[in-house]
C-alpha cells in the first residue's frame, strides 16, 4: 500500500498524485504513478551483508500511449546509524541511487515489464553492482517514466530485494563442471587422433 512507500532517500511523503489501487491489470496492490515521471523508494531500509549476492526485481506496467518509456530501478545505502552514504543533497535521485543495471526502454502498450538487476556484491565505487563501503541496510528505488512521456500510464506492482548466494554458487559450480566436461571430452578427442596417426604411421613403417 502507500504507507509502504516514500518518494525520496530521506523518507518524504509521496508525492501528490500517486494513488494506490486494490486491483490493477490483473494485480494487486499496486501504486498507480502520475505523469509525466515518480519516484518510489520503499520506506523500509533492507539490511543487507554486502558480502553476500542480491539482485533487485521490479515489475512496471506500461500503458498506452505514443513514444517511448524509460524505467530506472536501483537502491540507496545506508551505513549502521541510519545516514546515506551518498552525495550531500540526498533528496535528489540523481544523486542518490545506484542504478543497478536494469534500467529499460519500453514501447507503450508494453503490459507489465519485468525488471532484474545484475548480482550486487562487495563494496567499492567503481560499479553500480557494489555497495557503498560501509553498507549496512539499502531502500529499493523505481523511477518511473524517466524521460515524461505525459501521454503514457505507468504503475508499479513492486520491487523485490533476492539473496541470490547460494543460488550463483550453484549456477557457477554447473558453469565449471560443463567447462571441465567439455575440455574433458576434446582432449579425449585428441588423444584418439594421436593414437590413430601413431597407427597410421606405424602401419606405414610395416608396409
Amino acid at each position: 500500500g502507500l504507507t509502504g512507500w516514500v518518494s525520496n532517500a530521506l523518507g518524504a511523503a509521496l508525492h501528490p498524485g500517486v494513488s494506490f489501487a486494490t486491483t490493477f491489470q490483473g494485480r494487486s496492490n499496486v501504486a498507480i504513478t502520475p505523469a509525466p515521471a515518480d519516484d518510489l523508494f520503499t520506506a523500509k531500509i533492507f539490511p543487507v551483508d554486502t558480502s553476500r549476492k542480491y539482485v533487485i526485481r521490479a515489475s512496471v506496467w506500461v500503458g498506452e500511449g505514443t513514444g517511448s518509456v524509460v524505467n530506472h530501478i536501483g537502491y540507496v545505502s545506508f551505513d549502521a546509524a541510519g545516514n546515506t552514504l551518498h552525495p550531500v543533497n540526498s533528496a535528489s535521485w540523481a544523486a542518490t541511487t545506484e542504478g543497478v543495471g536494469a534500467t529499460s526502454t519500453q514501447l507503450p502498450n508494453a503490459g507489465w515489464v519485468e525488471y532484474k538487476s545484475k548480482p550486487i556484491t562487495g563494496e567499492g565505487l567503481q560499479s553500480f553492482n557494489q555497495f557503498r563501503p560501509g553498507t549496512k541496510g539499502i531502500r529499493l528505488a523505481a523511477f518511473v517514466n524517466s524521460a515524461a512521456n505525459r501521454t503514457v500510464e505507468t504503475a508499479l506492482d513492486g520491487i523485490w530485494l533476492e539473496d541470490v548466494t547460494e543460488s550463483e554458487a550453484a549456477k557457477a559450480q554447473a558453469t565449471a563442471s560443463a567447462t571441465s566436461a567439455a575440455n574433458a571430452a576434446a582432449s579425449a578427442a585428441l588423444a584418439g587422433e594421436k593414437a590413430t596417426a601413431s597407427q597410421t604411421s606405424a602401419t606405414a613403417a610395416d608396409t
